[in-house]
């Protein structure tokens, strides 16, 4: 008993003791540094500039080559990178504080050792990124397997290492030599070449990774004129040639990995983009427009057989829109839909601010029943914008009444999006609501190329909303789903923060009437245990204008228990993508 006392003893007398300014300063285990100030904050910046100043001098030896390779000298680089570690935040940093007369001096230290457990971390989170890559690689996401594994190089260049070999795998070799195997192992091949116009003609492309289907890529090409940039979905892209390029007979492609408008997604590849070395991977790939399609009268829509009474209703609409868009005329919409005021803006700003084009290659489409009516999913479409010299090729759903008649158009989630959130379903209510949840997600996505700023502030409201019909329906809540943060996650003020922040880029963004492209990197459906017929949906959206870009995480919980499926929480998260920092949908309990 007496033993276990005195250790005790001697584990609370060494606890209480602690080291003092001039040890720390004569012991080679610590970095230090110490300023004074009229305020605290001024004195701790100070003092944290002076301490990595003194990082920078040990880590300078290392990174002189990385130097070399960048436009600064090697104390300017190195201490560049060490800024984009956040060193203020470093949860082992320690300081004390002493008032001095009528200032403050603030003197923080921090172990060598803590400082190389940050290097590790980078190396972790390159280790983490790298492993995503490999995930969407192997779903065929090609565009993200290179974005990914390119932001891993941007992040390896920053550390100390010339050679990074991390859990057993040499990345300074692995990681450029992944970027070019998959590169040459992406083809694009010519399906058909269709003259549109005297001035125009459209090339449809299969896009294939290994002879398979590609999910999404992006590429450009030079028409003559312009830097054409193309993103292609679902094994396809298309190509509006006009002009003096409707000559053209053959493109060199150049497959996109940078992602520099994507940058923000990582906070740290944001912060040492215009500092560390961005090497290059060309890769061009040849196509020659070799399959001239001269049908032009040969129907583009083929419709899958079905029971459904009204059909003939839904394709007779379907062929009413297909010709507005064909002959982009906006006079003719209120003539073909004279009763529907709601569609009638929907087409127009359909056409206005996304520049459509119907593919013209035969494509299937098929109409099935859902929670308030019918859908056909889907048509294939060009949309340009001019303004950002892009191309995207995607597609349309369209919703109809019980009785047939066009309510609503929407821009369509990926093939795989789609199959995954319907995928292991347990039965046909659980795949009923999942669908249901899918359309929300294609509608969301939709307000931002209508440019619909009162459904988004609907949407992010405090109010619940009801996610079906033709446009967001505020109501009141039923009930309350209570946030707990765990760990690192954000408080409930971030949140509220970021979500007004969110909304107030977007209104910004519509009012300056600037051309605007959203798309979605990631795509979950996830569920809770203990309570039937609550989901959330988790993913990052990405959304670009000619002026403003941003990439974030997009967490909503809806629930299917009232009468009508309603979301409840809604919340946006710039720029991040740690797991551990993420809003999950265990977050929430019902009040």
């Amino acid at each position: 008993m007496r033993k276990i006392v005195f250790i005790c003893l001697i584990l609370l007398v060494g606890s209480l003791y602690s080291l003092s300014k001039e040890e720390i300063k004569c012991n080679k285990d610590y970095y230090y540094g110490e300023a004074t100030a009229n305020v605290y904050q001024e004195a701790r910046d100070k003092a944290i500039k002076e301490l990595s100043e003194k990082i920078v001098v040990n880590v300078r030896i290392s990174t002189v080559n990385q130097a070399e390779e960048s436009n600064l000298s090697v104390d300017e680089y190195v201490k560049s990178v060490i800024e984009t570690y956040s060193i203020a935040t470093f949860k082992n940093l320690q300081e004390i504080r002493t008032p001095f007369g009528s200032k403050m001096n603030v003197f923080v230290y921090i172990r060598i050792s803590d400082v190389q457990a940050i290097f590790e971390e980078r190396k972790q989170l390159i280790y983490d990124i790298y492993q995503e890559s490999l995930k969407f690689e192997d779903n065929n996401n090609i565009g993200n397997a290179l974005k990914y594994l390119y932001y891993s190089i941007i992040l390896m260049n920053s550390l100390p290492d010339e050679r990074l070999e991390y859990k057993d795998i040499a990345f300074h070799t692995v990681l450029p030599a992944k970027i070019r195997e998959i590169m040459s192992n992406v083809s694009l091949i010519t399906e058909s070449v269709r003259e549109i116009s005297e001035s125009q003609k459209q090339v449809i492309l299969a896009m294939r990774y290994k002879g398979k289907p590609i999910q999404y890529m992006r590429f450009h090409f030079w028409d003559g004129n312009n830097q054409v940039y193309v993103e292609g979905k679902d094994g396809r892209a298309a190509l509006s040639l006009y002009g003096a390029s409707k000559v053209l007979c053959k493109i060199e492609a150049f497959l996109d990995y940078m992602y520099y408008e994507q940058r923000r997604e990582f906070k740290a590849v944001s912060d040492l983009w215009d500092i560390v070395k961005k090497p290059e991977f060309s890769h061009r790939i040849e196509v020659l427009f070799d399959k001239s399609d001269t049908e032009t009268q040969e129907p583009i829509i083929s419709y899958k057989d079905s029971d459904i009474l009204v059909e003939d209703s839904i394709v007779l609409e379907t062929n009413k829109l297909i010709e507005i868009i064909k002959a982009n005329n906006v006079n003719k919409i209120k003539s073909v839909f004279p009763k529907d005021s709601f569609l009638q803006n929907q087409i127009k700003c359909l056409l206005e601010y996304n520049h459509l084009q119907i593919v013209e290659t035969k494509s299937d489409v098929e109409i099935t029943t859902t929670f308030d009516g019918y859908e056909l999913r889907s048509i294939p479409i060009i949309a340009k914008y001019p303004s950002l010299n892009k191309q995207t090729t995607d597609n349309l759903v369209l919703d109809f009444d019980k009785k047939g008649k066009l309510t609503n158009i929407q821009f369509s989630v990926f093939d795989d999006m789609l199959k995954l959130a319907t995928q292991n379903v347990k039965n046909e209510e659980e795949l009923s609501q999942r669908k249901t949840l899918v359309k929300f997600v294609e509608k969301y996505r939709s307000c931002f190329l209508y440019r619909d700023v009162k459904a988004l502030e609907t949407l992010f409201s405090d109010n619940a909303v009801i996610i079906v019909g033709r446009v967001f329906e505020p109501t009141p809540k039923l009930k309350d789903y209570k946030y707990t943060a765990y760990g690192d996650q954000p408080d409930i003020e971030y949140i509220t923060f970021t979500k007004n922040e969110y909304l107030n880029n977007i209104r910004n963004i519509f009012n300056a009437n600037e051309d605007i492209h959203i798309g979605y990197n990631s795509f979950k459906v996830l569920t809770k245990n203990n309570e039937p017929g609550v989901y959330a949906i988790s993913m990052r959206q990405d959304y670009a204008s000619s002026r403003y870009s941003d990439e974030g995480h997009l967490f909503l919980l809806i629930d299917f228990n009232d009468e009508l499926p309603k979301i409840y929480v809604r919340s946006w998260q710039p720029g991040e993508w740690s797991d551990e920092r993420m809003i999950e949908i265990s977050n929430f309990k019902i009040n």
